[in-house]
């Protein structure tokens, strides 16, 4: 019986598909599992041997391997199967390759595989509870990145012309006293970064040792410039102003 299964697994194993119809049925593979030749052969004598599948010549059957020419693998469709039927595929695969299924980045997350160009690699410590996932595993759409070579490629699907209203920007300048320029610095630049973000603003505030004959001083005035739109200047001088008037 074995000679007669071998005799026609080589029948068929040069074809480009192969049509199996399992014994029963109740799982589905979304993904489909990727295989050397080597790996398809002991996977058909297994099916075959212990009757979980029959070749088929109907293209209405629930496995269908094809040959891919770009990699010399086939890829194994699973419509409908019982699960024994899977394990016994993924066990045959196991024991020659790694197991392979192509798919997306997410379904790699999802059977905790490596990813690689759309091919997903798994070495599962056990078996059993790696089929629970493959069954409930949904297929994702991948997006293909395509390299190019200069951005001359790059094609715009409409030509969009913008008209951009910048605000008009003003500047002020404010006078004050060295400890309420401290204040308004805070430890570290923390209270200065902080109207800053709230504000939107440049502000800058100018060193008293660029003047001549600078002596410091608590008193010495210090000058402080803030740029922006005119209502964000307002937000900047009223934080300003409130700081000031604690640091009296």
């Amino acid at each position: 019986m074995k000679d007669r299964i071998l005799s026609l697994i080589e029948s068929v194993i040069y074809k480009d598909l192969i049509c199996l119809q399992p014994s029963s049925g109740g799982s589905r593979v979304e993904l489909p599992i990727v295989v050397s030749t080597q790996a398809l052969r002991h996977v058909l004598q297994t099916l075959l041997l212990f009757k979980q599948a029959r070749i088929s010549a109907s293209k209405e059957s629930t496995i269908k391997c094809r040959r891919n020419f770009v990699g010399s693998f086939w890829e194994v469709a699973i419509d409908d199967c019982h699960a024994s039927v899977v394990e016994s595929i993924l066990a045959c695969q196991m024991s020659i390759e790694k197991i392979r299924f192509n798919g997306s980045i997410l379904n790699s997350a999802q059977l905790k595989g490596d990813y690689s160009n759309g091919l997903i690699t798994c070495c599962p410590e056990n078996l059993a509870e790696f089929i629970k996932l493959v069954l409930t595993c949904p297929t994702h759409e991948s997006i293909d990145v395509f390299p190019i070579e200069s951005t001359s490629q790059l094609v715009p699907l409409s030509k969009v012309v913008s008209t951009p209203s910048e605000p008009s920007y003003v500047t002020t300048t404010m006078n004050l006293r060295e400890r309420q320029v401290s204040a308004i610095l805070g430890p570290n630049g923390d209270t200065l970064n902080s109207i800053r973000f709230q504000s939107k603003c440049w502000i800058k505030v100018f060193s008293p040792g660029n003047k001549p004959q600078w002596k410091p001083s608590k008193n010495n005035l210090q000058k402080i410039q803030i740029t922006g739109a005119r209502e964000n200047i307002g937000i900047a001088m009223v934080e300003i102003n409130r700081i000031c008037g604690m640091a009296r």
